[in-house]
């Protein structure tokens, strides 16, 4: 009676579900062996900036420079294309722009003298002996001056990444990678303080010799942890969270100030799966 009711159960078809309908079931780890995919982005990041004197000498200079400089934010956008094995493995490589803008202040108090107050003085010893003094206060007046500038800091680079993601069912995925940017370009428009402790504007298009800044920076590490929600088979949008060291100075080598950032931050961006 057995095999026959199993039998009957094998050949029983389901109704065919509606166009459109959802299993429940996803496609991990179905199709080719090998997708590739696209995907464009922006964020905003919150740079840890590290500035210090390459010999003892220079440390009032790094003062000074830490005194006048107040980081603002850093923002970035990108595209990156890649290709996924059906594992979860992926690698990709992308183009991206950095920037960090930050504002020079410099309050210079001057004073100047505006007058003379005429001061008179009596001094009785003894009736009939009395001493007369005469002398004149300047009048002072005090002018504070604030000098402000915004500064940036632009970086070109390609960043090269491998990472896994994994399917975590409803249509949401995770995934993290990790890798180096290559910076290709960087660009400066600055006024800070030169070594003299005076201000001095810097821009890329003027550098030469003495400049204080480099014109590339070296190869810079980071990682990302990030979350994908699919509204199609093939279009995502993600949000992620991202660490990047850059792995070298921004300042010359000649330069007795080091100068580099940390850029902890967050991208929002759109994923496409061909």
């Amino acid at each position: 009676m057995l095999p026959t009711l199993l039998r009957n159960l094998s050949a029983t078809s389901a109704p065919p579900l509606p166009p459109g309908s959802k299993t429940g079931c996803s496609d991990w780890g179905k199709g080719p062996a090998f997708r590739p995919y696209f995907g464009l982005y922006g964020g905003a990041m919150y740079p840890l900036k590290s500035l210090s004197a390459k010999r003892t000498d220079f440390e009032t200079i790094a003062a000074g420079r830490q005194e006048t400089e107040t980081v603002l934010e850093g923002v970035s956008a990108g595209a990156y294309l890649g290709m996924r094995h059906r594992s979860g493995l992926f690698g990709e490589a992308g183009l991206e722009y950095l920037r960090i803008n930050e504002r020079f202040d410099q309050n210079t108090v001057h004073t100047d003298t505006i007058g003379r107050i005429a001061v008179i003085g009596i001094i009785v010893h003894a009736p009939g002996d009395t001493t007369f003094i005469s002398d004149s206060v300047a009048v002072l007046k005090e002018t504070r001056f604030v000098k402000r500038t915004y500064n940036n800091y632009r970086f070109l680079q390609v960043p090269l990444a491998i990472g896994y993601e994994w399917h975590a069912g409803n249509g949401w995925r995770f995934y993290g990678k990790a890798g180096v940017s290559v910076n290709i370009s960087f660009r400066q428009k600055a006024e800070i303080l030169n070594l003299t402790g005076q201000p001095e504007k810097y821009t890329s298009e003027k550098g030469g010799a003495g400049y204080p800044f480099r014109s590339k920076i070296s190869l810079s590490p980071f990682a990302t942890v990030g979350a994908r929600y699919r509204l199609t088979p093939n279009l995502s949008l993600f949000a992620e969270l991202r660490y990047l060291h850059q792995g070298g100075e921004l300042t010359a080598e000649g330069y007795p100030l080091r100068q580099r950032y940390r850029l902890p931050g967050g991208n929002v961006g759109a994923h496409f799966q061909f």
